[in-house]
């Protein structure tokens, strides 16, 4: 179950990061899940995932301590996924950057890469 570390550094641009940039999910059904990185103290919004199309993603399940898609990565879905994920802070949203074209790789913005 591949787990992506969330961090906010509201002084940063983008001010939301996550430590894999690029995540390579293998073919099958997996859950990936974003959590909050040691030491930080966000929630995450009722919509804080937006991009990942459904297929092969499901629908995201947030909780103020996490967020978990399922991705049922078959062969026909061998492709890359951008993706934007929002947190809260002190009443605030902040968000990663949005990389409009997954494939276009000095871009910033984190994605999915099924394979």
């Amino acid at each position: 179950m591949p787990t992506i570390k969330v961090s906010l550094n509201t002084s940063a641009n983008p001010p939301v990061t996550v430590d894999q940039q690029t995540l390579e999910v293998s073919s099958g059904l997996q859950t990936i899940i974003w959590e909050p990185a040691s030491g930080q103290t966000f929630t995450f919004p009722s919509n804080a995932l937006s991009g990942l199309p459904d297929p092969p993603f499901s629908q995201p399940q947030v909780n103020g301590n996490g967020v978990s898609v399922s991705d049922n990565n078959g062969a026909s879905y061998r492709n890359l996924y951008a993706y934007t994920l929002t947190v809260t802070s002190n009443g605030q949203n902040y968000s990663t950057a949005r990389r409009p074209d997954p494939t276009q790789q000095s871009a910033p913005g984190p994605f999915i890469r099924n394979k």
